[in-house]
């Protein structure tokens, strides 16, 4: 199970930079998810890995080794491509086999790990058929079947499951968790899709612009995004421009266009009563209540929009003071019948919101997904 350390790798094309000083640690046997928008330099950084793009500057690491000088071949790593990049005309065991038959491994030797990669990936009944007689989940389970084969510990997934419908996608990518732990595999798994990243990974890598942003867990980067854009990308969120009006204790006091708000203080920043901040939470944390309530964080407002999202119902709430906000309650909650134009109050808890620093570049740039 190798460890792999990137540091300080910078890759440009042109006028453009597609990594910036990217440095990261990924640990043994860890399940790692690489997101961002499109053009972050995704690509470019697992690609960096493998050895396809050669950077600029910066180290790769491998095992403790430097292996930033090493061409493809000699890196020990599986790459798995989005296109599902099989050969047309070999059937899927041939397809599988491909790898070994080039390293010079005998024929009995190619039966029996071919053979055990299609069993973990039940395609042992289609070992015959041509890649244009598999379904795209098919196709793909070929693809990772012969990265496996090559025995690489370190796979390197590269988009694996964009071309496959939502379905499909989601039960391949809990099989291939499943199958990356069962052999005691690292993966590096790329992908735009944020529920399949929260879902899969040990850790999630958050890129913007060719930098990574933020490194952590799922559930932290979700619930304690500590970067803007980190919580703008993960999930949803409603964003609000606030002033800081005071520190007590534990609690921050802030203006939100005319209403004061009590949040719970971040130990890591240091605000000052004055000072521009925004402050975030997730729809679904935030509580409607029909009619009119005067309680702490509670803000009223009007029924701008509303949806159903089949496990959710979305709405959206205009408040009293010009405040913008979504909101998600569970389709199993059972709740008034609100609609459009309804008077209601918003709960904002404490607990659940997150506070940050005013980006010095303005809100709207810091949350830009290019």
């Amino acid at each position: 199970m190798p460890e792999v350390r990137l540091e300080k790798v910078t890759k440009t094309y042109g006028k453009i930079t597609a990594l910036r000083d990217a440095s990261l640690e990924i640990h043994s046997g860890e399940y790692l998810c690489i997101v961002g928008p499109s053009g972050c330099g995704k690509t470019t950084l697992i690609k960096s890995i493998a050895g396809i793009v050669q950077p600029d500057s910066g180290e790769t690491y491998i095992d403790g080794e430097s292996v930033t000088p090493l061409p493809v071949e000699d890196r020990g790593t599986g790459y798995v491509f989005q296109e599902i990049a099989l050969f047309p005309h070999m059937n899927v065991y041939d397809n599988v086999s491909y790898g070994l038959m080039v390293k010079g491994e005998s024929v009995d030797g190619r039966r029996g790990t071919v053979t055990e990669m299609l069993d973990m990936l039940s395609m042992r009944g289609s070992s015959r058929f041509l890649p244009s007689e598999l379904s795209g989940g098919a196709r793909q389970k070929t693809a990772i079947a012969r990265a496996l084969a090559s025995g690489s510990t370190l796979l390197l997934l590269d988009e694996p499951l964009g071309a496959l419908d939502f379905k499909v996608r989601t039960v391949i990518r809990y099989e291939l968790k499943r199958l990356v732990k069962g052999l005691g595999l690292t993966a590096v798994h790329v992908t735009h899709d944020q529920e399949e990243a929260l879902s899969i990974a040990d850790r999630i890598v958050v890129m913007k612009a060719g930098r990574i942003i933020e490194v952590g867990p799922p559930d932290e980067l979700y619930l304690n995004p500590r970067n803007l854009f980190t919580a703008k990308f993960l999930g949803e969120a409603n964003f609000f421009a606030c002033r800081v009006l005071g520190l007590t204790g534990k609690t921050c006091r802030v203006d939100a266009g005319g209403a004061t708000l009590s949040i719970k203080r971040r130990e890591d920043l240091d605000l000052k009563p004055g000072e521009d901040c925004v402050v975030a939470i997730r729809p679904e944390f935030v509580k409607l209540v029909h009619g009119r309530w005067s309680r702490e964080n509670t803000l009223q407002g009007t029924i701008t929009e509303g949806s159903f999202l089949g496990d959710a119902r979305s709405y959206g709430v205009e408040t009293l003071n010009g405040l913008k906000a979504q909101l998600k309650v569970p389709a199993s909650e059972e709740e008034p019948d609100i609609r459009v134009g309804d008077e209601v109050s918003i709960v904002l808890p404490e607990e659940h919101m997150l506070i940050y620093r005013y980006p010095p570049e303005g809100l709207e740039k810091e949350l830009a997904l290019e």
